[in-house]
C-alpha cells in the first residue's frame, strides 16, 4: 500500500481545544503533521466542519505549552468503541505559527536546536 500523504505525520501527543461557534470540545492528538493533525474526542464532527484549534504541548500530566491557534477543516471521521478519531487538515498558517510548527517537528524529526 502506497502512502502518498503530502507530509510525514509524527505519532505525539498535543492537548487539542476544538471550538466551533459556542461550542468547545477537549481532545489529544494521535499524531500532527506540518498540514494537520488527527485527535481523538467524545463527539462526531461533520466532514467540511470549519474550526478553531488550540494545540499546546503535554510536558506532563497537568504541565502544557502555550497554546498555539490554528485554524482547520475536518477531512475525516471514524468512530471507535465510544470516541471519534477526526482528521483536521490545517488552514493558512501566518508566518509565526508555521514557524513554531516547523521548529516542534523538526526537534520530532531528531533534529537539534539551531545556534544563532
Amino acid at each position: 500500500m502506497n502512502d502518498n500523504r503530502q507530509h510525514p505525520r509524527y505519532a505525539t501527543e498535543f492537548e487539542v481545544e476544538v471550538c466551533v461557534g459556542v461550542e468547545r470540545m477537549i481532545g489529544r492528538t494521535y499524531n500532527v503533521s506540518r498540514g494537520g493533525l488527527c485527535l481523538e474526542l467524545v463527539s462526531a464532527m461533520e466532514i467540511g466542519t470549519v474550526c478553531d484549534l488550540g494545540l499546546a504541548l503535554i510536558f506532563f500530566e497537568q504541565g502544557f505549552s502555550e497554546q498555539i491557534a490554528v485554524r482547520g477543516m475536518v477531512v475525516w471521521s471514524s468512530r471507535i468503541k465510544d470516541r471519534f478519531q477526526i482528521g483536521i487538515k490545517f488552514g493558512a498558517l501566518d508566518e509565526q505559527t508555521q514557524k513554531y510548527i516547523d521548529t516542534f517537528l523538526h526537534f520530532l524529526e531528531g533534529g537539534e536546536e539551531d545556534s544563532e
